[in-house]
């Protein structure tokens, strides 16, 4: 497998990365425009105090999970050939990513069922950096391919 093919489906996990990205700016939008009438309609008795602290902690567990669980397959995963490697890499990241992007979902939840703005926004900034952490970086993929796979 050569660099092109490489750069290639390299190429589609850029897209499905910056669509998640942008989806979490289409959730504040979508708060803006209708938040208030679904809130006005979720009259909920939910603790919603209770319902942040777990989504927070569910966060930070997220967090943790994306570490170790890519840490553990890109570990086990260098043995294989580029293209082995790749249709297990891009899956592992997708995964992530929806992972990542969860964190946003939380905030969304959490404002459609009556909490605070600024709640939405830290749990949305929360998912975009842990997306950016876990960006995809050619030559960090590049590079791991040509010291770990046959």
């Amino acid at each position: 497998m050569n660099k092109e093919d490489i750069r290639k489906q390299f190429r589609v996990l850029q897209i499905i990365w910056g669509a998640m990205l942008c989806s979490l700016a289409i959730y504040v939008i979508i708060c803006y425009l209708v938040g208030d009438t679904i809130r006005e309609s979720a009259d909920s008795g939910i603790p919603i105090e209770l319902l942040r602290n777990f989504l927070f902690v569910l966060s930070i567990c997220e967090i943790t999970a994306i570490y170790f669980i890519r840490k553990i397959v890109l570990t086990v995963q260098s043995d294989l050939t580029p293209k082995e490697f790749l249709k297990k890499f891009i899956p592992l990241s997708v995964a992530t990513y929806g992972i990542a992007e969860s964190i946003g979902i939380f905030g969304l939840i959490t404002y459609f069922l009556g909490d605070e703005v600024h709640i939405l926004y830290i749990f949305i900034a929360i998912s975009a950096g842990v997306l950016f952490y876990y960006r995809p970086v050619f030559e960090e993929l590049d590079d791991y391919i040509s010291k770990h796979a046959k």
